[in-house]
């Protein structure tokens, strides 16, 4: 099953994250909303139900992540 065809919906909250920084505002279930991710976002993972990026494609940093 191709999973790019996948539909899920979620109620979360959407907090935008600048960087390191922003982490403390992050909770669990949100949704992360940045520019872009970087390693040093990798310790909210367990925490986010979804990302959202403004840069990036298939093979980026927050796109390998999320698989």
């Amino acid at each position: 099953m191709d999973r790019s065809r996948w539909t899920v919906r979620i109620r979360a909250i959407v907090r935008r994250v600048a960087g390191p920084t922003d982490f403390d505002r992050i909770q669990l279930g949100d949704v992360l909303l940045t520019e872009a991710t970087t390693e040093a976002f990798n310790i909210l993972l367990p925490l986010l139900s979804a990302i959202i990026t403004d840069t990036g494609g298939a093979r980026s940093h927050a796109a390998i992540l999320a698989r």
